[in-house]
């Protein structure tokens, strides 16, 4: 491993942003563009390559990288996509497949579970930063393209992906709290036993 890598991952481990950023800032344009190489979709890509960057940091404290990070993460995206194909997940964004883990089969629940569990996913939307929740929702919601974001917004696109990336992170550490996950125990209790407020 070279001395970079190894400085990068040190403060990565010590729960430095910046380190986290750097290794954004270095390594997301050349993912995307090998994943989109892999499913030939720009979207799906971009959405694989965020997912593996947001587990790279879930995972700081315990990860075990070998030779080099740039190997590590090629072979990341690799893996995450041939489990996406193999689990035929590759149709959607992240950003639905979130809603989708949210509500597990929704269909078959009552329609007030289901929109107590959107109630915690807009509500984890509602807390992001303001800059970062416009971008999101543009990306997201609006469709926008992250060209479109930038211009729009008056910020590069590397900005945009950094917000959209961030976004996810903090939403899915939002929905996955456990309080909010109580909450939504409660309530389905709750309906499940005829209490009503």
């Amino acid at each position: 491993m070279n001395n970079q890598d190894h400085k990068l991952l040190n403060a990565l481990k010590h729960n430095h942003e910046s380190a986290f950023n750097s290794i954004y800032s270095i390594y997301y344009r050349d993912l995307v563009v090998y994943c989109y190489n892999l499913c030939k979709r720009q979207d799906i890509a971009e959405d694989i390559v965020q997912a593996v960057l947001i587990n790279l940091w879930e995972k700081r404290a315990n990860l075990k990288v070998g030779i080099s990070l740039k190997a590590y993460l090629y072979k990341a995206v690799y893996n995450k996509f041939a489990s996406d194909l193999r689990k035929k997940k590759i149709k959607e964004t992240s950003f639905e497949d979130l809603r989708h883990q949210i509500v597990n089969e929704v269909s078959q629940e009552k329609d007030d579970i289901m929109a107590q569990r959107m109630s915690v996913l807009n509500q984890a939307i509602d807390e992001l930063p303001e800059k970062c929740k416009k971008v999101f929702l543009m990306s997201k919601v609006l469709g926008y393209r992250h060209k479109e974001i930038a211009k729009s917004l008056n910020i590069s696109e590397k900005t945009v992906e950094k917000h959209i990336t961030k976004g996810f992170m903090l939403i899915k550490k939002y929905v996955f709290n456990p309080r909010h996950v109580v909450k939504i125990l409660f309530f389905y209790k709750n309906r499940l036993f005829g209490i009503r407020n």
